[in-house]
């Protein structure tokens, strides 16, 4: 296993470091940061290994895909050392992508799976009508949440493509996650 380039690491822990104070350290906000970008990482360390493990074969995309990386993650973190210094628009843009990464986890855990009792099996009971205008109302308003995220994702789409800069991607782990998401839940 090879390990990354010491200017990547570099960068990482230059990027950990600025998101703390950007959130002028508050612990779970800075988790959460640490969380919505870690996606980006990711891509961006897995592009650098493959140029690491083969430098002469290396493709012009890889390497126009890291330039343009590059560009994006040092625009993100002058916006992120501008929110460390500042109060005013980037420091309320970070607060509130701490505080929208911390909802969406809120969101997947209140539709946890419920242990499955024997003594209940709720396949084979009749639902009253009081149970089942529960159900709609609980699609209906699952069908609003997964709907009011499309125009989200498209202001963050335009912000980023605007000021070239990532804001990260949300990510919930795990295979109760990748189950409820499956769902539409």
């Amino acid at each position: 296993m090879t390990r990354l380039a010491g200017e990547f690491t570099s960068l990482y822990r230059l990027f950990l470091r600025t998101i703390s104070a950007s959130v002028l350290h508050h612990p779970q906000a800075t988790r959460n940061l640490r969380r919505l970008w870690r996606p980006a990482f990711e891509a961006g360390a897995r592009v650098t290994k493959e140029l690491q493990q083969s430098p002469c074969d290396s493709s012009h995309e890889h390497h126009t895909w890291l330039k343009l990386w590059n560009e994006r993650v040092n625009n993100t973190l002058a916006l992120l050392y501008n929110s460390s210094q500042t109060r005013g628009l980037a420091h309320n843009l970070t607060r509130n992508l701490a505080w929208l990464v911390s909802s969406e986890q809120q969101r997947v855990r209140a539709y946890r799976l419920k242990a499955w009792d024997p003594k209940r099996p709720h396949a084979l009971t009749n639902l009253t009508e009081k149970a089942r205008k529960k159900q709609e109302e609980e699609n209906k308003f699952k069908d609003f949440v997964a709907r009011s995220w499309a125009p989200l994702n498209r202001a963050v789409e335009l912000a980023e493509a605007k000021d070239d800069l990532t804001l990260g991607r949300i990510r919930v782990r795990g295979w109760k996650a990748k189950f409820l998401h499956d769902r539409g839940l």
